[in-house]
């Protein structure tokens, strides 16, 4: 029982990590476009 239980939690931990590596990785992606950007558009002027 206790056992089963501590599964639960590492596989609920899991999920949660893997939200967060979802939502760094897309934030990292915005920030890199952004970034892109402010370069394209300042190399244009």
């Amino acid at each position: 029982m206790l056992a089963e239980g501590g599964m639960k939690m590492l596989s609920q931990r899991s999920e949660k990590t893997k939200v967060n590596v979802a939502i760094r990785r897309r934030q990292q992606i915005h920030y890199l476009r952004n970034s892109c950007l402010a370069l394209l558009l300042t190399t244009q002027r």
